[in-house]
């Protein structure tokens, strides 16, 4: 599924959240063997919703998920995740979910794609996008991120269970 929302965040705002580096990249995703060999496997996040973003506008247009959580990464040039499958330890075990197909995930792209700015859904790289374009999926379907470029990466995701459906 894809969609827009209006960007209601700046550039500026985006560099200059407090972002930390994950302790352990590779916790709670399957890798799937691409062939890559010495790739920088890491980005930097903010975990929650910062305040540049307007929380009743995501809250609003995001409303056919429930048990929201929100992260906020920023992945430096030269890093990339490669194509794998998330886990979702935490979010199941906060939510009891024993069926990892009921998570959905969405990618929100904070800024207009730039050159070197990859993302692949299941093997398929997504050619373009603009600040506020967004794709969810749901489960283990494969995706990557990659930044082959000069500028840094930023993106907003949020994880979810679709409206009305039960999990367990």
């Amino acid at each position: 599924m894809r969609g827009r929302i209006f960007p209601h965040w700046t550039s500026e705002q985006l560099s200059n959240i407090d972002y930390a580096s994950q302790d352990n990249i590779y916790r709670g995703f399957q890798s799937v063997d691409v062939g890559y060999k010495d790739l920088t496997v890491t980005m930097d996040i903010h975990r929650g919703l910062h305040d540049v973003f307007d929380s009743l506008e995501l809250e609003d247009y995001f409303s056919w998920l429930d048990s929201k959580v929100y992260a906020v990464h920023c992945m430096h040039p030269g890093c990339a995740l490669p194509e794998h499958s998330d886990k979702y330890p935490f979010y199941s075990k906060s939510n009891d979910i024993t069926d990892i197909d009921s998570i959905q995930r969405i990618i929100v792209f904070l800024e207009d794609k730039k050159p070197g700015h990859r993302f692949t859904l299941e093997g398929i790289n997504v050619e373009t996008w603009r600040a506020g374009d967004w794709i969810s999926w749901s489960g283990a379907t494969t995706h990557g991120a990659y930044n082959e470029g000069t500028d840094n990466r930023y993106t907003l995701q949020i994880t979810g269970i679709i409206r009305g459906l039960n999990p367990k």
